[in-house]
């Protein structure tokens, strides 16, 4: 009975934390984009989306193995079976490691291609810088931070990740649009993201490795 009484309240705390995150999303995604575009004109704030486009290809890296892994982890947490847990988790970090490796070579390729081969404005330097500022939030998340993620949903613990995504959201707008007052580059704003975003896969390592043997 108490086992059944915390699943309804974590379920509930997730339902919450994610509606709250959601409404987070929507406001930031209104205000930052609305800033760049204004501060930047739309030749920048165009480069940004095809930059993003481009390193979105990651998702695709993942084949599923995000989800398959989550679904082996149920059983080990139910068990408590630290041994079975443990094997699962280091077998996809392995793999998850390995997708980042790969992206960080093609992050290589598209620093040198892109400002190369593709219509814009812009030169090389710039173009290059931006890339590496949007990148490293990509890569971090792929490196550090999926497989915990992973774990606290398979645990009903996704109100932590919700409430870290809600948290570096809100101190990522107001961040970013002091930068934008102060006419910092697009670089600034778009590695300042970054660094802020770093903070979610960092924080979840560490709660995962104070709560979990």
């Amino acid at each position: 009975m108490e086992r059944e009484d915390m699943r309804e309240k974590k379920l509930l705390l997730n339902t919450v934390t994610a509606l709250f995150n959601q409404i987070i999303a929507i406001i930031c995604g209104l205000i930052l984009p609305r800033a760049i575009l204004q501060h930047y004109g739309s030749e920048v704030n165009g480069l940004v989306s095809s930059i993003m486009q481009f390193l979105g290809v990651i998702a695709f890296m993942e084949f599923g193995v995000g989800v398959v892994t989550q679904s082996a982890l149920y059983k080990p947490l139910a068990e408590k079976d630290d041994y079975l847990l443990s094997k699962i988790m280091i077998s996809a970090k392995k793999y998850f490691s390995n997708i980042a490796k790969i992206f960080l070579i093609y992050i290589v390729v598209l620093i040198f291609a892109y400002p190369r081969y593709t219509n814009q404005p812009f030169d090389y330097w710039f173009t290059s810088t931006l890339i590496v500022a949007i990148s490293i939030n990509f890569f971090c998340e792929y490196y550090f931070g999926i497989v915990n993620q992973q774990l606290l949903n398979a645990d009903q613990k996704a109100y932590i990740q919700f409430l870290l995504k809600a948290g570096t959201q809100i101190i990522n707008t107001v961040v970013c649009v002091i930068l934008i007052k102060k006419d910092c580059s697009i670089q600034t704003v778009k590695f300042t993201t970054s660094v802020i975003y770093m903070l979610r896969p960092l924080l979840q390592s560490i709660y995962v490795s104070k709560r979990y043997n």
